[in-house]
C-alpha cells in the first residue's frame, strides 16, 4: 500500500510538472489516455487516415505550375519572359493549360495529355520532370481536391447585382475563404474595392474591366472574387454555397457581442472568396489563388473553415502562408471534424500552425465549453486552440438564426478575435498577436491541443488585456 500511495504522488507530481510545461502534458495524456487518443502505430488510425487523404483532381491529370519570384511591373501580365517559356515548352509538349491565377507571381493550372496510354499520375511526374529540368524560378504541385466538412448542400442563387454599401473610415478585413457569402445579408459588412464598385460605369452593372490602379488583374471584383467560375462574386443569378454565408454569420455574432462599443472602435468588413463549387468541392489550385489574393488586396485575417489531409507538406498553400507571415497576416484554420489526431494524419492547411507563426489551427468545443466536442480533431502539435463549435448561433441565407456545430464555426469565432486585436493595434506582428491569444486560453480537462479553450467567457478580458 505505501509503494502505490508513493507511485501514486510521483504521478500526480509528474503530471503535475507537466501541465506546466504545456505541449509535454498534452502528449503524456495522449499516452496514458487510451480510451480517448488513437496513437499513430494503430492500424485503425492509419486505415483510416488512408481513406481521408486528399485525392488528385481528374485522376491525377491535373498539376499546377508557380512561381516565386514577383513581376515588377503591375501594369504587365502577371507571367515574365521566363515563366512564358516554362509554360510554352509544357504546351509545345501536348499540355494544357486550364487556369491562370492572376496574382503575382503567377500560378498556372495544367492538365497532361490524355489517350497515349500512360498513367496520368506517371505522366504528371514526367511534367514535373520539365519544369523542374527547365530551370529559373518554376515549381511544381498536384492539384488536389478539398471539401467542405459539411453534409448541407443548400444553394442560393443572388436576386441583386449591388446593394447599396456604405464605406467606414476605419475597417478590419477578414476574407473568407469559403464556398460564397449571400451579400444580401451582409448589406454593410462586406469589403469592397472601392476602384471596382466606383466605376465610371456606375454601380448598377459589371463592366468587364479590371478598374484597380495600379492592376490587380481582377475583373468585376468588387466585394472579392469566384475562382471556380473565374468571374465576378457577384451577379443575377450566381450561387453560393450556404456555409460560407454561415461561417459568415459567426464572424459578424462574434462582433457584434464583443466588440462594437469597445474603445478603438473599428467596422468589421468580410472578403469574399469562393472556391468552392454548390456540392461543396473544391480545389488547392482554387484556394491557393484565394489566399494569395486576399494577401494582395489588404486581408488582415484569412479565415479557412475547411480542410484536406495529406502525408506530404503542401509546398504550394505553403507559399500562401510565407507571404501572409511576410505582411502580418494571421491565417486562422478549422482543425476538421473527423475525430483525427492530426499529429498523425495531418489536415492543412491547419497543420501548418506547427510550423508557422501567423497559423492559427482551430478545434470545437461541446456545448458546454467544457472539453473538445466529440467530432472534433485534435493534436498537441499541430491544433492550437480549441472554441466554441456546438450549438454555435449564425444565420442562414434568409437572415434567419442557425444553430451549427464544427470546426468551421469554431474558426470564425477566432478570425473575430485575431480581427479584434489586430484593430486595436495596427503595428502588431501577427507572432505577437498569434502568442498572445495562446496565452491567454484556458488549459482543458484532457489537454489534446496545444494551447487551451477560448469562448465567450473569456474573449472580451483578452480583448481588453491587449496591449
Amino acid at each position: 500500500m505505501k509503494n502505490d500511495n508513493r507511485l501514486f504522488w510521483l504521478s500526480a507530481s509528474l503530471l503535475g510538472f507537466l501541465a506546466i510545461t504545456g505541449l509535454a502534458a498534452c502528449c503524456w495524456l495522449q499516452f496514458l489516455n487510451t480510451d480517448y487518443v488513437m496513437h499513430c502505430g494503430k492500424a485503425e488510425l492509419i486505415e483510416k487516415c488512408k481513406t481521408l487523404q486528399a485525392k488528385p483532381v481528374d485522376s491525377g491529370r491535373q498539376y499546377i505550375v508557380y512561381f516565386t519570384k514577383s513581376n515588377d511591373r503591375p501594369s504587365e501580365p502577371a507571367f515574365n519572359i521566363m515563366d512564358r517559356e516554362v509554360i510554352n515548352t509544357l504546351v509545345h509538349k501536348g499540355h494544357k493549360v486550364l487556369k491562370v491565377c492572376q496574382c503575382n507571381p503567377p500560378i498556372a493550372l495544367m492538365q497532361v495529355p490524355e489517350g497515349d496510354g500512360i498513367d496520368p499520375v506517371e505522366r504528371t511526374a514526367e511534367a514535373r520532370d520539365e519544369v523542374e529540368q527547365s530551370g529559373g524560378d518554376a515549381h511544381f504541385a498536384m492539384n488536389l481536391q478539398i471539401f467542405l466538412d459539411t453534409t448541407d448542400n443548400s444553394i442560393w442563387t443572388l436576386q441583386e447585382k449591388y446593394p447599396k454599401l456604405e464605406s467606414a473610415t476605419s475597417t478590419l478585413t477578414i476574407a473568407v475563404i469559403d464556398g460564397g457569402i449571400n451579400v444580401d445579408q451582409f448589406q454593410h459588412e462586406m469589403w469592397i474595392n472601392f476602384p471596382e464598385y466606383d466605376m465610371p460605369a456606375g454601380p448598377s452593372r459589371l463592366d468587364g474591366l479590371d478598374n484597380n490602379t495600379p492592376f490587380n488583374r481582377y475583373k468585376d471584383d468588387i466585394y472579392g472574387y469566384d475562382f471556380v467560375e473565374d468571374a465576378s462574386i457577384f451577379g443575377v443569378g450566381a450561387s453560393i454555397h450556404i456555409h460560407g454565408t454561415k461561417v459568415a454569420g459567426v464572424a459578424r455574432n462574434t462582433y457584434k457581442a464583443f466588440i462594437v462599443g469597445h474603445p478603438n472602435p473599428y467596422v468589421q468588413q468580410l472578403m469574399d472568396l469562393k472556391v468552392f463549387n454548390d456540392h461543396g468541392e473544391g480545389t488547392l489550385f482554387d484556394a491557393a489563388c484565394a489566399g494569395f489574393y486576399a494577401i494582395d488586396n489588404g486581408a488582415d485575417v484569412i479565415n479557412a473553415s475547411w480542410v484536406y489531409y495529406s502525408s506530404k507538406k503542401d509546398s504550394l498553400f505553403e507559399q500562401v502562408v510565407l507571404r501572409a507571415q511576410s505582411r502580418h497576416i494571421i491565417i486562422v484554420a478549422a482543425a476538421g471534424n473527423d475525430i483525427m489526431n492530426t499529429d498523425c494524419c495531418r489536415s492543412y492547411p491547419s497543420a501548418f500552425a506547427d510550423i508557422y507563426p501567423n497559423v492559427l489551427s482551430v478545434a470545437a468545443l461541446n456545448s458546454g465549453n467544457t472539453d473538445l466536442a466529440s467530432f472534433s480533431n485534435y493534436g498537441c502539435q499541430t491544433v492550437t486552440l480549441a472554441a466554441p463549435g456546438e450549438k454555435v448561433a449564425t444565420i442562414d441565407f434568409k437572415g434567419n438564426e442557425a444553430i451549427v456545430e464544427g470546426t468551421s464555426y469554431a474558426a470564425p469565432f477566432i478570425s473575430a478575435l485575431a480581427g479584434a486585436l489586430r484593430a486595436k493595434d495596427r503595428n502588431a506582428t501577427a507572432e505577437t498577436i498569434v502568442d498572445y491569444i495562446g496565452s491567454q486560453a484556458i488549459p482543458l480537462h484532457a489537454p489534446l491541443i496545444t494551447k487551451g479553450k477560448i469562448d465567450e467567457g473569456n474573449l472580451q478580458t483578452i480583448i481588453d488585456g491587449f496591449p
